[in-house]
């Protein structure tokens, strides 16, 4: 099975590649993938036990002319607007959508209800504090990149914008492209390490352990 995988992240930084907006429904080719994208294929390829070239993204649909991304997925009409593709050839046969805890203890639960109804097999994923935590969170592919540099020891004890902000102070310093250091973290981090350090990262692998039955038959 080649699963067609529809994801939604609030910030582009997360979902921005290079060239023009996806088109909605529409294949998108490797160049167009930002690091979420990158960090999911993997987690997905991982929990369902098929190859990373399997999983296939789509454009996500838009509202207005404009990507649905940010504040507009904690808005239940908006989310599941998101969500409901009319057209089967357009339809995803997964949903993935990465939304940040920002301080709020009840989001997960929250942006989960708010489409727990609809018939599209999907994960919510809610990093704590926000999905630059994520890519942080194993130091060794930055090092790599960059050398020596100070990395905090509690990721998910970080205040919200946080991480956001070293992501973006170790580009500067290391002269290097955000989206560039972005993606090279999405594919190089130790999921394991990931997972250790954050537990929100740890639920949503596990979480899409669970889609195996759904989507392939049989024992998860």
């Amino acid at each position: 099975m080649n699963p067609r995988v529809v994801l939604y992240a609030e910030g582009g930084n997360e979902t921005g590649g290079s060239g023009p907006p996806p088109t909605p429904g529409a294949e998108m080719h490797d160049d167009a993938l930002g690091a979420a994208h990158l960090l999911v294929r993997r987690v997905l390829a991982a929990a369902w036990g098929i190859p990373l070239a399997a999983v296939r993204f789509i454009g996500p649909l838009r509202r207005r002319g404009v990507v649905i991304r940010g504040s507009q997925l904690l808005d239940r009409e908006t989310l599941r607007q998101a969500l409901s593709f009319g057209s089967e050839r357009r339809r995803p046969d997964f949903a993935v959508v990465l939304v940040d805890e920002d301080g709020d203890d009840a989001r997960h639960r929250t942006v989960d209800g708010h489409v727990a109804d609809l018939p599209l097999p999907r994960v919510v994923g809610c990093a704590v504090r926000e999905f630059e935590a994520w890519l942080i969170a194993d130091h060794a592919p930055v090092r790599a990149m960059l050398g020596p540099l100070q990395a905090p020891a509690s990721i998910e004890q970080l205040r919200p914008t946080e991480a956001k902000a070293l992501l973006a102070g170790w580009a500067s310093s290391g002269n290097v492209a955000e989206i560039e250091l972005r993606r090279t973290l999405a594919s190089q981090c130790d999921l394991d390490d990931v997972a250790h350090r954050c537990a929100a990262f740890a639920r949503f692998r596990n979480d899409v352990g669970r889609s195996k039955t759904t989507l392939f038959g049989g024992a998860p």
